[in-house]
């Protein structure tokens, strides 16, 4: 009569029949994909994080009515360290993190790419910028629909840089923070021919007391005092139009 398994012998036996299946698992990938885990999932997605340095002290200020906060006791600026994009990407989604205070003293931010021109001011010597936010706009992530992403080819030279403002009440918190930093965390998809992604370009907008240096003067306007509807119909003049500019290429 044979003798029964201990529990001894049914433990190492349960142990190699794992390690066995184990090794399938394994194998059978490893023949499907490869050893590649960029093979095995091509258009995974990952994260990038770009941080600022962190203030020490952000300071409240006193800020009258008539005051700007580009008066230069009016504002501290920040930078994060310059990254270099290490392959092809597709950024899909930029969320704001401001740690150590609240969002108020954020005035606005914006990764820049310090090597190419704005688009809106070409002569300016701030850079191209690819994402801009403000204490509103950082309530929540901004996310594009597929197939849209911002792409940023190998190579590609990116910071962040960043403008608080504290004043005291009733304009802001008016607190003393310590060791404030902005981050900015993007989605980031590795380029592969499977994405048939479509770009996205981005256009800041807006209105400055002074033009940025060098700018045609088609592309200034004043604005009457004291009017509630404004619309800018101007003519061309030199082939521009101030009040319309059209993109190199269709959104949709």
């Amino acid at each position: 009569m044979n003798k029964p398994f201990s529990v001894r012998r049914i433990l190492l036996l349960s142990i190699v029949f794992v390690v066995i299946l184990s090794f399938i698992a394994i194998t059978r990938e490893s023949f499907l994909y490869g050893n590649n885990a960029d093979t095995q999932f091509p258009n995974k997605t990952s994260r990038l994080t770009i941080e600022t340095k962190p203030i020490s002290i952000l300071y409240p200020h006193e800020h009258k009515i008539e005051d700007s906060v580009f008066n230069s006791d009016h504002h501290i600026r920040a930078l994060s360290e310059t990254v270099i994009i290490q392959e092809d990407i597709w950024i899909t989604r930029f969320e704001a993190v401001l740690k150590n205070a609240p969002m108020a003293v954020l005035h606005h931010a914006g990764i820049i790419l310090p090597d190419k021109k704005k688009r809106t001011c070409p002569n300016s010597i701030r850079g191209r910028e690819i994402f801009a936010v403000t204490p509103d706009m950082a309530a929540s992530p901004i996310e594009f629909e597929e197939p849209y992403g911002v792409f940023l080819p190998k190579g590609t030279s990116i910071l962040l840089g960043v403008l608080f403002h504290n004043p005291l009440s009733p304009f802001g918190p008016g607190e003393a923070y310590n060791d404030v930093s902005l981050s900015v965390v993007m989605d980031i998809q590795k380029d592969n021919p499977s994405l048939a992604k479509k770009p996205l370009e981005y256009y800041r907008m807006h209105v400055d007391d002074i033009s940025c240096p060098g700018v045609v003067e088609e592309e200034v306007f004043l604005v009457p005092p004291n009017t509630e509807n404004f619309v800018k119909e101007g003519e061309e003049r030199n082939g521009l139009n101030p009040s319309r500019y059209t993109f190199s290429r269709s959104g949709t």
